[in-house]
């Protein structure tokens, strides 16, 4: 593949990427537009790179994550019963 076929087919991605973005936006009553905009022009993206970084160095790898009274952390999804125990022990811990 040629130097400018990568290109291009790089930047067909992107906006694929930015346009599934978009509708998942305007699923949400946003709108589809407005959102395009913001995300092509890379808007908030450093905010998500030091949340992103913060959650990492806190051990997040993953969602769903849920926290209980600060102390314990259960990653992903899990059955009901880990969940109520993971809480009733950090009812426990105060």
């Amino acid at each position: 593949m040629t130097p400018i076929l990568k290109f291009a087919a790089r930047a067909a991605l992107a906006l694929c990427a930015v346009a599934a973005q978009a509708v998942g936006a305007a699923a949400a009553g946003l709108d589809a537009y407005r959102a395009a905009a913001w995300l092509i022009a890379g808007n908030g993206r450093e905010g998500v790179m030091v949340a992103d970084e913060r959650a990492r160095r806190l051990g997040i790898a993953g969602v769903p994550l849920f926290i209980f009274n600060r102390r314990v952390m259960i990653s992903g999804a899990q059955p009901t019963s880990v969940l109520t125990d993971a809480m009733g022990h950090a009812a426990r811990a105060e």
